[in-house]
């Protein structure tokens, strides 16, 4: 809910494999990503400056604070993360990066069952994929 809810499908594709969705930038396949959930967790707070990745969280860049990648949004400066049209709390980060450690990270191709889990059993949009 919080991956749809937070339109991460628009740069990372509904599957999470990098086949943005519209005029998005592309983002990379969460499929594919090396990255440890603390990794994670950080680049959907924070965002990724000099990057089109927005930030998520709620609690990070005010004035002084030093709480991504440990500087203050001044030492950031131009290369600072666009806020997310919506922001979470941390346990819905928290959940997020959960369903990427867990739901998508490491996972092949699509499959019609990756299609249904995200759309609903029986959804048309999945009988173009194989079937498990």
């Amino acid at each position: 809910a919080i991956f749809k809810e937070g339109g991460c499908r628009g740069c990372h594709g509904w599957a999470a494999n990098g086949e943005r969705e519209g005029p998005n930038p592309e983002g990379p396949s969460l499929r594919a990503t090396m990255l440890p959930m603390e990794w994670i967790n950080i680049t959907v707070s924070c965002g990724r400056p000099g990057t089109a990745m927005p930030y998520y969280s709620r609690e990070v860049y005010r004035r002084d604070s030093t709480t991504c990648y440990g500087q203050t949004p001044a030492q950031i400066g131009d290369r600072m993360p666009t806020r997310a049209g919506v922001r979470f709390t941390q346990q819905e980060i928290d959940d997020l990066v959960y369903y990427i450690e867990y739901y998508v990270k490491g996972r092949g191709e699509v499959t019609r069952a990756d299609c249904e889990f995200f759309y609903g059993a029986g959804d048309t949009r999945c009988a173009t994929y194989p079937a498990p």
